[in-house]
């Protein structure tokens, strides 16, 4: 009887580890984090929040997108993938992204609006991504959608073949 029930504790023990090494490697994402907690859910594109402007201005929103240019002195702004453009900002100049996330998915929270972006502050930000030829020519003000995060999480750089494999 005692051996019986050995071998009943030691197959569960092996089928319990089993499991664990199975759940481990199947181990969630583990992003990136700037600003505020980010937590899992429902997200859309930035496609879908202008596409109900009107009804999202003034709203908390949660978007998933692709960086699709970023503020090359600082990280304080960027752009993700949209026909329409709209100005991601970090609430409170409290944080930044990395210089280099261009092409890095992403999930945010933040609140959007469409605000007046006065010449000099245009200007400001095509210089500030390498445009100065594009800065030269603004003369006036526009109306921009912006979305200013209170937090973003990112995907972490994938590891190169040559990482993996100590070269």
């Amino acid at each position: 009887m005692r051996s019986l029930l050995f071998s009943v504790t030691a197959a569960a023990f092996l089928f319990s580890c089993s499991e664990a090494i199975v759940e481990k490697g199947a181990e969630e994402l583990v992003w990136d984090t700037f600003g505020g907690e980010v937590t899992d859910g429902e997200f859309v594109t930035i496609a879908d929040v202008v596409a109900d402007r009107d009804a999202n201005i003034g709203k908390t929103v949660r978007v998933e997108g692709t960086v699709e240019s970023v503020c090359k002195k600082k990280g304080c702004w960027m752009y993700m993938d949209g026909e329409e453009q709209v100005r991601v900002k970090f609430k409170d100049y409290a944080f930044f992204v990395p210089l280099d996330c261009e092409g890095r998915r992403v999930q945010l929270v933040g609140d959007f609006d469409a605000n007046v972006t006065s010449a000099a502050d245009l200007k400001h930000l095509l210089e500030d991504a390498g445009k100065t030829e594009e800065a030269a020519k603004v003369t006036e003000g526009r109306t921009e959608l912006v979305l200013v995060a209170t937090g973003v999480r990112m995907e972490p750089v994938a590891e190169t073949a040559d990482a993996e494999s100590g070269e």
